[in-house]
């Protein structure tokens, strides 16, 4: 089994679904006009029934009483969190310094087989947990100094954006068949002028009380951590180490880092490929928390107390056994992790892994070009018979497609027969990214070679992703010794066995 069993490049059919449910951007071309193809997405729903000026007020209306609530919702815990204790955030480094090795030890498969720039890879083996100094990388959210000195503190109108995803906007938003991320320009237009813009200016104190008490976030470019540090029910009476609150405060606080950290391990490309999506981003990073702890779950009786004094120091008061292995994801972001959930039944959980630690967001039905920008992967045909078909693969030296039938040992007549309906004399020549020109390979799927700041996969990279070996992947993809060098192959295919 590799890291791309289930792993596959999206279907015309399959890449709506997928894009809707984590909020990617849509190609410019399917926006307008309305398709006349009613199989495809149709993005001017909205548009169409929110026609007079009344719709779009009323509906306006509707949304910034739905996102008023979800702050509403949150001001009982607030007044709670502000007349509460705070934890030292020295008495936290044991859990981040055990957070930081439980995620590096359950993912390095993953991200070891990266293609990262040395700054990063330096950044990452070098980062430690610290709280103290001129670039702290554990911070209170109630410490607005430090944060602003940091510049580090989220602009109003982008905690609107947060709360777009809790669930009354959400679903005012999915009853309107409206889409504030990935709309049409119509839709980014009216949300910024009539929600955001009016929002925010009667409610700019709220949305940044609403930050500093219910937010928590990271900057995965320095490693920093923003944490929420109070607890309610801490009793005067009580210190750190006897009270059961504060201890249950540092599990949670555990669970918190476990997901920060996760975010410093993020692939650069991910942002920019996926249009910044916080489905994505939080989504898929919180989908990994709750993996990672009720992994913790299954430890031995002896790990788990080795842990909690860790966690909790020296106090008797640990996490039960069942939390862990029954943990959710929080309020905030559950939301998210469902929508990740439901992509997964498309895409496949490895696909989610690929695309957050290595960068191979080709899975999702987008990716970065050669000009560092997003843009909207094409989708895949199928062939007779459901053969999904695959890009076609290293066509810069103009080398046919012979070598195809050689390198797989799939006998020529079979491979013409396969693609008869292929023009394959296109492969005489360059073909773009590979997917203008697509082939039936059967039991082979297609690995895109990535590259990040001049950094490119290696043989050795692509052949742990696969399962594989580099001698294999070289008697596939170079039967003629024709194959040019790897890093001449930036974001073209290679062909790898379906395994």
């Amino acid at each position: 089994m590799s890291q791309r069993t289930g792993t596959k490049l999206l279907t015309a059919q399959e890449r709506p679904t997928v894009r809707a449910l984590l909020g990617l951007p849509i190609p410019p071309e399917e926006l307008t006009p309305p398709p006349a193809d009613k199989t495809q997405p149709d993005h001017h729903v909205w548009e169409r029934t929110h026609d007079s000026a009344a719709a779009k007020d009323a509906f306006a209306t509707e949304l910034k009483a739905a996102l008023k609530t979800a702050i509403d919702d949150q001001e009982p815990a607030i007044q709670r969190k502000e007349n509460a204790r705070s934890i030292d955030l020295r008495s936290l480094l044991p859990a981040a310094a055990a957070a930081r090795e439980i995620v590096d030890a359950y993912f390095a498969d993953w991200t070891r087989t990266a293609a990262l720039p040395a700054s990063l890879l330096n950044t990452r083996q070098h980062f430690s947990f610290t709280v103290d100094g001129d670039a702290p990388t554990i911070v209170s959210m109630a410490d607005l100094p430090t944060r602003t000195r940091l510049r580090w503190t989220t602009e109003p109108a982008n905690v609107i954006g947060f709360l777009m995803g809790t669930d009354g906007p959400r679903a005012v938003a999915t009853r309107h068949s409206f889409h504030h991320e990935n709309g049409a320009p119509e839709e980014s237009a009216f949300y910024q002028q009539a929600v955001v813009e009016p929002f925010l200016a009667a409610h700019r104190d709220a949305l940044i009380r609403y930050e500093k008490f219910v937010m928590s976030m990271t900057d995965p470019n320095t490693a920093r951590v923003f944490i929420a540090p109070w607890v309610p029910d801490w009793k005067a009476t009580e210190t750190e180490l006897t009270s059961a609150a504060v201890a249950q405060k540092k599990w949670t606080i555990f669970a918190n880092l476990v997901h920060e950290y996760i975010h410093v391990l993020q692939h650069p490309l991910l942002p920019t490929a996926t249009g910044r999506s916080v489905v994505v981003r939080e989504g898929i990073c919180e989908y990994l928390a709750v993996q990672v702890v009720r992994h913790v779950g299954t430890w031995s009786d002896e790990q788990l107390t080795d842990l909690n004094k860790r966690i909790v120091g020296a106090g008797n008061f640990r996490a039960s056994r069942s939390w862990l292995t029954g943990y959710t994801a929080t309020e905030e972001y559950r939301s998210y992790v469902d929508r990740v959930t439901q992509a997964i039944q498309t895409v496949g959980v490895n696909a989610i892994y690929a695309a957050f630690f290595q960068g191979h967001t080709e899975f999702l039905g987008t990716a970065v070009g050669h000009g560092g920008r997003q843009f909207a992967l094409p989708a895949v045909a199928t062939a007779a018979g459901g053969i999904r078909r695959l890009p076609f693969p290293a066509a810069s030296g103009r080398r046919g497609h012979d070598w195809i039938s050689r390198g797989t040992a799939i006998p020529a007549p079979r491979f013409a027969e396969l693609n008869a309906d292929v023009e394959l004399t296109l492969a005489q020549g360059f073909v773009d990214d590979g997917l203008d020109l697509q082939v039936s390979v059967p039991d082979f799927r297609a690995h895109r070679v990535l590259t990040f700041d001049g950094v490119s996969e290696t043989w050795e990279q692509i052949a742990a992703q696969n399962g594989t070996s580099v001698s294999d992947l070289l008697a596939i993809n170079n039967p003629d010794d024709k194959l040019p060098p790897l890093e001449d192959l930036a974001l073209e295919w290679l062909l790898v066995r379906d395994i």
